[in-house]
């Protein structure tokens, strides 16, 4: 049997991106995708067995490249209120150079019901992880105060959900990441923060 091209599977995917970021899920079919990337029906499903198997392999393959994004930009600045505002600044430009992307994942978790099947839970999963991390981190550190760990953190991520479908159309934007890390934290007036940052 012949082995399977990593070129050709990243090609597929693209294609399939680009589809997927201009139409509707059901509008996309799999001969479309197939002429798109410039291969055989045949070839295609040497592949994926299926629409849905190429969706989740598509969806698997952005987190690892969020993730990869999100932590580059964690060791980019010091400082854990440095290091949230930049993590949101990537997650909201990442989104924003995405449109789609907030469909396709509510679209698999409804299909998956956000279970162990769901290709995003990982994603999930460790960008909480690295959120609640740095705000644990400054709080220790006496860098900014956090009255509640885990609100804090569902509060960011919903912040960004929110500014994903319903983009704030007041103010500079480039300043949003900052706004939104500061209604979060308290600043603690000590010289131990000086010390921390």
């Amino acid at each position: 049997m012949r082995t399977l091209s990593p070129q050709t599977e990243s090609c597929i995917l693209d294609t399939a991106e680009q589809m997927f970021a201009e139409r509707h899920f059901n509008e996309v079919h799999f001969e479309r995708i197939a002429a798109e990337a410039k291969i055989s029906k045949v070839t295609l499903y040497r592949y994926f067995h299926n629409k849905d198997e190429l969706y989740l392999r598509l969806l698997e393959r952005i987190g690892r490249d969020y993730l990869g994004r999100l932590r580059e930009a964690e060791r980019s600045v010091q400082g854990c209120q440095a290091k949230l505002v930049a993590l949101t600044r990537l997650a909201l430009s990442y989104f924003d150079e995405r449109p789609h992307l907030l469909q396709l994942l509510d679209r698999a978790g409804i299909d998956r019901g956000r279970s162990l099947g769901f290709p995003w839970l990982e994603v999930q999963r460790e960008f909480f992880r690295m959120l609640q991390g740095l705000f644990a981190e400054g709080t220790v550190r006496g860098e900014f105060a956090v009255d509640d760990l885990e609100l804090a953190v569902r509060g960011l991520l919903g912040i960004l959900r929110f500014q994903f479908l319903y983009p704030c159309e007041q103010g500079d934007d480039e300043k949003i990441p900052e706004r939104v890390v500061g209604m979060l934290i308290r600043q603690v007036k000590s010289s131990s923060s000086k010390r921390a940052a």
